[in-house]
């Protein structure tokens, strides 16, 4: 039996990213022109509606042409609040956003984030900047968020999307299909991590830097995949 798209985005109402911080579903739209199971959404933070948190579109998929659940979205980490910008980035909510929005997407599936936004903060440039000069996608803020939201086994780079009007520049992360696959990510994602480090570890750019922490961290295990 086919999902509701919007009966699936409706699980997010009311999910907590941090203490006093909720996600609220604020659009949810069937656009004309889009497969009937994609749907438009937008999701603000419940306490600080400001400006939306995530926008894009998701799709339950599609079984007979063999399509599974994605999400192709724009994600705004920095939110205006009465204190100047909520940095989600500063305390671990991006992850858990990110893997409540993984949450939907079966095995097999994928999560598209864009890697340039009408309103986006250092650190997706950073990741843009990263990601063009051919490093690891995980070493990225925005690889990073889907390599820890389950959503990291494999990706792919769109400079430009499908058909040249698909939408701006993006990295897809995609889930393995089974264990199997996801033991077999992990060897390889530590393999070139640590390779990474030891061709960079003695430079000194604050970009290289970033990047270092994170495939230190995703080696170390410090943040967990849920």
């Amino acid at each position: 039996m086919t999902k509701d798209p919007r009966d699936e985005l409706e699980r997010l109402e009311g999910m907590k990213i941090a203490e006093g911080l909720t996600l609220h579903l604020e659009d949810c739209i069937s656009l004309r022109g889009r497969e009937k199971e994609t749907r438009y959404f937008q999701v603000v933070i419940k306490e600080i509606p400001s400006l939306p948190v995530v926008t894009g579109l998701f799709s339950v998929g599609r079984e007979s042409i063999r399509v599974k659940s994605y999400f192709d979205i724009d994600f705004n980490y920095l939110i205006p609040d009465h204190q100047g910008l909520l940095d989600l980035s500063r305390n671990g909510s991006d992850i858990i956003l990110f893997n409540k929005l993984s949450m939907l997407v079966e095995d097999g599936g994928k999560m598209i984030a864009a890697l340039t936004t009408p309103r986006e903060g250092p650190l997706i440039k950073e990741s843009f900047r990263a990601i063009d000069l051919g490093y690891p996608p995980e070493v990225s803020y925005i690889g990073s968020l889907l390599y820890y939201s389950g959503c990291g086994d494999f990706f792919k780079l769109w400079l430009i999307r499908e058909g040249g009007m698909e939408g701006p520049p993006a990295l897809q992360g995609e889930k393995a299909l089974d264990e199997r696959q996801v033991r077999s990510c992990r060897e390889k994602t530590r393999k070139h991590l640590t390779e990474f480090i030891k061709i960079h570890e003695f430079e000194n750019d604050p970009l290289i830097r970033s990047c270092i922490e994170r495939a230190n961290n995703i080696l170390s295990g410090h943040t967990v995949r849920s």
